[in-house]
């Protein structure tokens, strides 16, 4: 059951690295910004297809800058929508790729 006022929006919006330094990564997304009811779990893995994703962040903002990256690597990203009261899953954004500068 959602709580009162938090239902979300289906599906999440698109996920956008908008740019990529030597260490770190800032990606933007789409979606609802009702601190109290959504949250946003950043996930990262590495580039290649079979790599798991580990979470690097939460936030109630629709943007994240992921730090502390090698230089010239690629990573997959993917945020996860969740509903704050309940804790439950929502959505998820389509998969991003995003190379560091070297």
């Amino acid at each position: 059951t959602t709580p009162d006022g938090c239902t979300p929006p289906l599906p999440m919006g698109s996920l956008t690295v908008t740019s990529a330094a030597a260490s770190s990564v800032s990606l933007s997304w789409v979606g609802p910004t009702n601190p109290a009811c959504f949250a946003y779990d950043i996930l990262r893995a590495p580039a290649t297809s079979d790599g798991t994703f580990s979470q690097v962040g939460t936030t109630n903002g629709l943007s994240f800058t992921d730090t502390g990256l090698s230089p010239g690597s690629t990573y997959r990203y993917v945020v996860q929508g969740r509903i704050v009261p309940n804790g439950n899953p929502w959505g998820a954004t389509s998969v991003a790729l995003a190379t560091t500068a070297p």
